[in-house]
């Protein structure tokens, strides 16, 4: 999904390489891109990564201080920036918040994943676009203003 996004001499890197699970593909997949990665357990914090720019960050981010990591991923400045994630981790907020650091949704791929909850999905968001390619609400639930009626209601009767 995401090759056509990333051209060749780009580097990737992967904030929370873990086992290794996207960084031993990176060569099958982006075989003329730069690889670079980061593991707590193995003494790399991607909070104190100095290392080389990078161009595209690719993870599935741990989901317990996942502001964070969008917060060190926006100062980065990569050109994209795509995260496994469980469905619900993708909130109206967290897309305002991006688009506020100048990151779009470039790409949005839902999956199954039967060890996650049923449904994931992959939010690939770019600095070089200026729209989302889907919409969104941040400021009240459709059905809010509904229930405010009847409580108004309620309260009268």
């Amino acid at each position: 999904m995401l090759s056509k996004y990333i051209s060749p001499n780009s580097v990737i890197y992967e904030p929370f390489s873990g086992k290794g699970a996207y960084t031993k593909r990176f060569p099958e997949f982006f075989p003329l891109c730069r690889h670079v990665f980061t593991e707590i357990e193995d003494g790399l914090d991607f909070f104190d990564y100095k290392g080389e720019s990078v161009d595209v960050i690719i993870s599935n981010p741990p989901f317990s201080i996942l502001e964070k990591v969008f917060e060190r991923c926006y100062l980065m400045k990569p050109k994209i920036i795509s995260f496994l994630l469980l469905q619900h981790a993708i909130t109206p907020c967290r897309l305002r918040k991006a688009n506020e650091a100048g990151y779009f949704v470039l790409h949005y791929h839902l999956c199954r994943m039967d060890k996650w909850f049923g449904v994931a999905g992959i939010l690939t968001l770019s600095n070089e676009i200026t729209e989302n390619i889907i919409s969104f609400d941040c400021t009240k639930h459709i059905l809010e203003k509904e229930r405010e009626e009847e409580e108004l209601v309620l309260e009268l009767v």
